[in-house]
């Protein structure tokens, strides 16, 4: 390729230091103009904060026709680090389809590793639904409907959320901690559900990972606790550490009370096995949750065109059940 003053000729998607190109560039403005021609954004809306840092979503608002309802769209990238959600098409598809049926989309943001743990990350999407929740009339719509989807890591983020939902602290000074985070619809693709019994009974989530693309996830599962009499964060053992992947698993919370969940996952996914959305779907029946999981046939880990259908059951499920 040729470069002119550093960046790689025009037609490439990224710059040699990672900035969007021109052609990347042209497909943001294009899914922004598209986006802005249906609907009001309000950009870096600060929901939370972490270590001095805030957390911020942004929320898009049709112009005509809102049903009342919002969604959540977790933006979370591979393996739970951060992206640039205005870069992916299948965000963006995601959204427009939304808003082109009325829904409010917050898109959370949440921290990500390798800087935090997933111990960490937790705790950012029920802030988040807190949030909207507190603030739903606010944007034009109502705190007792919320709906979240995500993508993969983003759909776990959903499902850890929508089963291990509470009540608010009614004591707290903040008063978007004393709403719930309660989730009255899910719809999450390809999503992690067992990270002890990943694929296979007793293998880790991180094991499959590393077997399967060579990429560790040490940062990621690396569990500490602080220690008062050191002042030092200290490793959790491997006992420990799998007692905690065992708690966060949404498999284990799920109860009659979770959410109506749509599922889809590509039978051919070597990376999150199909296996993790069946066992969620079959325990979610077991204690008479509702729950439909929808199998793509020769599908891996996710798939460029939507499925047939497949559009018409993401937005059907909420509103059915929203």
């Amino acid at each position: 390729m040729t470069k002119t003053e550093g960046v790689v000729a025009p037609g490439i998607l990224a710059t040699m230091d990672g900035r969007p190109g021109p052609a990347m560039r042209s497909f943001i403005e294009a899914r922004e103009d598209e986006l802005r021609d249906i609907s009001d954004r309000t950009v870096d809306v600060i929901y939370g904060r972490k270590d001095g840092m805030a957390l911020v979503l942004d929320v898009y608002v049709p112009r005509h026709g809102r049903n009342g309802a919002a969604i959540i769209q977790v933006v979370s990238g591979g393996l739970w680090s951060g992206i640039e959600y205005r870069r992916m098409p299948l965000f963006m598809r995601k959204i427009r389809t939304l808003v082109e049926c009325g829904y409010v989309v917050f898109a959370v943001m949440h921290r990500s590793q390798p800087r935090y743990t997933l111990l960490e990350v937790q705790d950012d999407l029920p802030r988040a639904v807190r949030y909207v929740r507190f603030h739903a009339h606010r944007f034009g719509a109502e705190p007792d409907r919320i709906g979240v989807t995500g993508i993969s890591s983003g759909g776990y983020l959903a499902l850890l959320a929508a089963t291990s939902a509470c009540a608010g602290d009614p004591l707290a000074a903040d008063p978007v901690d004393r709403e719930a985070s309660h989730i009255q619809a899910v719809v999450a693709y390809y999503p992690n559900a067992d990270l002890v019994n990943y694929g296979v009974p007793n293998r880790l989530m991180s094991e499959h990972v590393r077997e399967q693309r060579g990429v560790r996830l040490d940062a990621m599962f690396d569990f500490r606790t602080w220690d008062g009499a050191t002042g030092c964060f200290t490793p959790m053992s491997a006992s420990k550490r799998r007692e905690a992947l065992h708690d966060l698993s949404p498999l284990v919370h799920v109860t009659a009370q979770a959410p109506p969940t749509l599922l889809f996952h590509g039978d051919k996914d070597v990376l999150v096995p199909v296996q993790q959305s069946q066992v969620f779907a079959q325990r979610m029946q077991e204690v008479g949750a509702i729950c439909r999981l929808v199998v793509a046939e020769g599908q891996q880990h996710g798939w460029n065109k939507p499925l047939r259908d497949e559009t018409a059951q993401f937005v059907g499920w909420f509103d059915e059940h929203l």
